[in-house]
């Protein structure tokens, strides 16, 4: 009977999108909206809502609502042709009315591609979630993806989803379509799911993740929307490190409710991020050097017949212990 009264899980919604995935990209962002089941239904329904009102029949995508004007103009299918200004302001008041009448909370990772694209491999591979091998650290058991920096987006998205879930609760990510690296993707959801400890949040992670389209989930459409303007956020903080949010990204990072959720690593933090990764690397080289002698030497003597020198710390070094008298 207590097992009946136990509090349900609550299986929370992620949905994510990005931008900036180009190999020439400067700034790679990966954004969207983390809720539970009542306010992901609403935005759906409400989102919707808004597109039919404004006459649109497909998806919104942004990368054709803020196409060049002349490209709209001269296109023959781009839905916003012939807007003007005042209906374009007006329509994107009204989608992120919607967000804010939810209980959502936008969650987001930019990344300075630049700063990334210029580290060396295994600590691009480290940031994208790779796994060095316990006993040779040279090796890696798990790859990374060292040519991505949308993976080291999607990694911090991924943790962060885990982080902010309620305990006793579930998050199931769902990520916009993307074939050129959804393979990886989903083996980096797994690296994140088996990791050994095991983060704290590993049990509000669902087991899977999900790869849809913009025309099955509105959620997407307002993922797209969040990811489009954390791109272009992230292009003006590679030029000034002190840009902060303005204009349509600023009423969509107030969703964010806590700065940790909605970050950009620029080159300063990439730094940080490998300076820590040289840290352990270091101590998981003297680990596996000493994991190594050990295999190798052979116990053949009397123990009680030695003498103790001294002692040696896990860095190797050799500590003399005073002679006994």
């Amino acid at each position: 009977m207590a097992e009946l009264k136990k509090k349900p899980i609550i299986t929370f919604g992620g949905y994510f999108d990005e931008s900036g995935i180009t190999e020439d990209s400067e700034v790679c962002a990966v954004a969207g909206f983390l809720g539970g089941p009542p306010a992901m239904y609403r935005l759906a329904k409400e989102w919707k809502k808004v597109l039919r009102h404004y006459g649109l029949t497909g998806p919104f995508h942004s990368i054709q609502f803020y196409a060049p004007p002349e490209k709209i103009k001269a296109s023959t299918n781009n839905p916003y042709r012939g807007w003007s200004n005042t209906r374009r302001k007006k329509f994107i008041s009204d989608l992120i009315a919607v967000l804010r009448k939810g209980n959502l909370m936008l969650i987001g990772m930019g990344v300075d591609a630049v700063a990334f694209r210029s580290r060396s491999k295994d600590e691009r591979r480290w940031l994208t979630g790779g796994s060095p091998n316990v006993m040779n650290p040279d090796k890696w058991k798990v790859q990374g993806k060292p040519s991505s920096p949308y993976h080291f987006a999607l990694r911090v998205v991924v943790e962060t989803c885990g982080t902010r879930t309620p305990d006793g609760d579930m998050v199931h990510v769902c990520m916009s379509e993307q074939n050129q690296y959804e393979g990886f993707a989903m083996e980096l959801y797994r690296a994140i799911l088996d990791r050994q400890p095991p983060f704290e949040f590993r049990p509000r992670l669902d087991d899977s993740i999900t790869f849809g389209s913009h025309e099955k989930y509105p959620q997407l459409q307002a993922a797209d929307l969040a990811a489009y303007h954390l791109y272009q956020f992230g292009i003006e903080r590679r030029l000034d490190p002190k840009a902060e949010p303005t204009g349509t990204f600023r009423r969509l990072y107030l969703l964010s409710m806590d700065s940790d959720n909605s970050k950009f690593a620029d080159a300063e933090s990439i730094e940080r991020i490998c300076l820590g990764f040289k840290k352990k690397r270091d101590a998981a080289a003297v680990q596996a050097a000493l994991r190594r002698t050990r295999l190798r030497v052979k116990v053949s003597h009397d123990p009680e017949s030695c003498e103790i020198l001294g002692t040696v710390d896990a860095s190797g070094t050799f500590h003399p212990m005073a002679p006994s008298t």
